[in-house]
């Protein structure tokens, strides 16, 4: 998720997928050659018109059907690797199913809450006291109208990589949990909130910014929407880029500016690295979000989507 780390995108489901359809038409061809050589034994010519282009294995019915033994040896770790791929697939789409059930009923518990929700412990906003109470690391809300982004904001300062891999539930999920960089201050806040989340197969949590690699996607798109926990606020897209880690500059670095110069310099360097013109821009004094998710492109490569506060905060 952040150029630092190993590609963070869930690519078990699909290795696994890959395997087990490579498993398939293998173990049905071994198991037809093994019960056609059952049959006919004393037939090894049609046999090994089909075998000799694949296995150098040479045999007739007079060496004991060698091929048979070869079978029974080449059958046993087809079918393990058929048996666990097929498990490790049913246990993500398991996963996937649970995760995006409990993120509508997250959703929904801040769309329909009581008016009497708000703590005279805390001045958070009155839909996120509920949310709040089952977890004290909740940062925020981040919201894309016409997306399937729209889910809780964590962050742990203490472990700040925790929801790469744990879900709002602080549950073990490949999915885990949308999450701010630990540096970040929500509530000053810091010139730029830097948000982490998957680019997941199945298509949730920051899937969706991939398609911002399309110009026409962000003219529909423009707005998003991220609130904390005290106040709600909208940002527009100012700047799309991707690419390797490694080749990228170091954007999630740029938490708080100290002077003007190093502000402008980092919106110079989104601005330089976009796939497209946004027409937007931001000076000193301004605020920015920038959300970051891996690409599908290479091994280490990024998708960020760097957006301006164009609201002041609401409570």
């Amino acid at each position: 998720l952040t150029p630092t780390m190993p590609l963070s995108r869930v690519n078990r489901p699909t290795i696994q997928s890959a395997v087990c359809m490579m498993a398939i038409p293998w173990f049905i061809w071994i198991l037809s050659m093994y019960r056609f050589q059952s049959q006919t034994p004393r037939s090894p010519k049609t046999y090994l018109y089909y075998t000799s282009s694949v296995f150098p294995l040479q045999t007739d019915s007079e060496k004991g059907h060698s091929m048979l033994k070869f079978y029974r040896f080449l059958i046993l770790p087809l079918t393990a690797v058929f048996l666990a791929s097929t498990a490790g697939i049913a246990r993500y789409a398991a996963d996937s199913c649970t995760q995006a059930r409990m993120y509508r009923q997250l959703a929904a518990l801040t769309e329909n809450f009581p008016d009497d929700a708000a703590s005279p412990g805390n001045d958070f906003l009155p839909q996120y006291q509920a949310l709040y109470a089952q977890n004290s690391d909740l940062a925020g809300w981040i919201q894309i109208d016409g997306t399937g982004i729209n889910y809780p904001v964590m962050q742990s300062k203490h472990d700040p990589d925790f929801y790469l891999k744990h879900n709002f539930e602080k549950a073990d999920s490949p999915h885990g949990c949308p999450y701010v960089q630990a540096n970040c201050d929500l509530q000053t806040p810091s010139d730029n909130i830097l948000v982490y989340g998957h680019n997941m197969k199945d298509g949730t949590m920051f899937s969706d910014l991939l398609q911002y690699k399309r110009e026409s996607f962000w003219e529909q798109h423009r707005i998003i929407r991220f609130d904390t926990l005290t106040a709600q606020a909208e940002y527009t897209v100012m700047a799309v880029f991707r690419g390797e880690a490694e080749n990228l500059f170091a954007y999630y670095r740029c938490t708080d500016a100290e002077t003007p110069q190093e502000f402008a310099a980092y919106v110079d360097a989104c601005k330089g690295a976009a796939l497209y013109d946004t027409g937007v821009t931001a000076v000193y004094g301004d605020k920015l979000l920038t959300l970051s998710t891996c690409d599908d492109s290479g091994k280490n490569s990024r998708m960020v989507v760097v957006a301006k506060r164009i609201t002041e905060p609401r409570v």
